[in-house]
């Protein structure tokens, strides 16, 4: 009995294979060529479209198993830089690749890709050290270089044109307070899109150490006539600390200016924001306090 129940299932399996089917919708896979030399992908193309077809089951049943399934070639090298294209336009890429299949028409209206010309820029580099980078209390004592001195860039054009020249470094570090000599991997972003010819650079600098000193600076009074009435500053003098490279570089007072402008002064609470407006060109770090001091009038 179970023997003529596997009969029967057969019989009616292959009767259903060899019949026609009308007006099937299935999805078909489609490829796009292009040259890698001159185009690349700037987003992932569609991988389907949607088709309706004419058919027996053998062949539907050998699409939905996807044995045997020869993608629909479309080509691009010759397209330029289309993004899409219509249903119309796809219909003799899929007609070629179909076997055994009557293709009635492209179910799918439009397909949009992004193919963009391939685009190769040599930058220059250049170390970008935040305020962060070197310890207080330390500076550099000899130009920074970088190994090599620029990279070669390649991605989609309208990425590669934006890209900042020269193109910044940005260290990982902070605080340095020795010699810097690190390999300082490049950032650039989509990792995925552009690709420069080298991964990483060496990074190569000398700090020295500073000597800290203190001094007390008379603080100068500028547009004083801009209050009717005799002014005083309270406190008047700050204490200003400076660094310098060697333990014999003494600056007197007199190099540095510390200045209370009364134009500026907060009526709420009468105190105006000191400024340094000038220090000798050796000194590199200045500090003061207070940062501001009352107007007494």
């Amino acid at each position: 009995m179970l023997l003529c129940f596997l009969l029967a299932g057969t019989f009616w399996v292959l009767k259903a294979l060899n019949k026609k089917y009308e007006n099937v919708r299935i999805s078909y896979p489609v490829n796009f060529i292009y040259n890698p030399k001159t185009q690349i992908p700037v987003t992932d193309p569609p991988k389907e479209v949607i088709i309706n077809v004419d058919g027996k089951g053998w062949k539907l049943l050998r699409k939905a198993l996807n044995l045997r399934i020869h993608p629909a070639q479309i080509d691009l090298r010759s397209r330029g830089y289309t993004k899409f294209l219509t249903s119309r336009q796809l219909r003799p890429y899929v007609n070629a690749a179909l076997s055994g299949l009557d293709l009635n028409y492209v179910v799918t209206d439009t397909i949009y890709f992004n193919f963009e010309k391939l685009e190769h820029r040599k930058l220059p580099l250049a170390l970008q050290l935040s305020d962060s980078a070197i310890a207080a209390g330390y500076q550099l004592d000899s130009n920074m270089k970088i190994m090599p001195a620029s990279v070669t860039v390649s991605g989609p054009a309208s990425l590669v044109k934006a890209l900042p020249s020269p193109f910044p470094i940005h260290l990982p570090d902070s605080g340095i307070t020795a010699n810097y000599r690190k390999k300082i991997p490049l950032g650039f972003v989509p990792e995925n899109l552009l690709k420069p010819d080298f991964e990483e650079v060496k990074v190569v600098f000398d700090v020295v150490p500073l000597i800290r000193r203190d001094l007390q600076v008379i603080v100068r009074v500028r547009n004083r006539d801009s209050i009717n009435s005799p002014v005083v500053l309270r406190p008047n003098v700050v204490k200003l600390t400076y660094y310098a490279v060697s333990a014999d570089s003494v600056v007197p007072a007199s190099q540095f200016t510390v200045e209370a402008d009364l134009d500026n002064v907060n009526p709420k609470d009468s105190t105006v924001t000191l400024k340094v407006l000038q220090k000798p060109k050796t000194v590199k770090t200045v500090s003061f306090s207070p940062q501001k001091v009352k107007v007494v009038y």
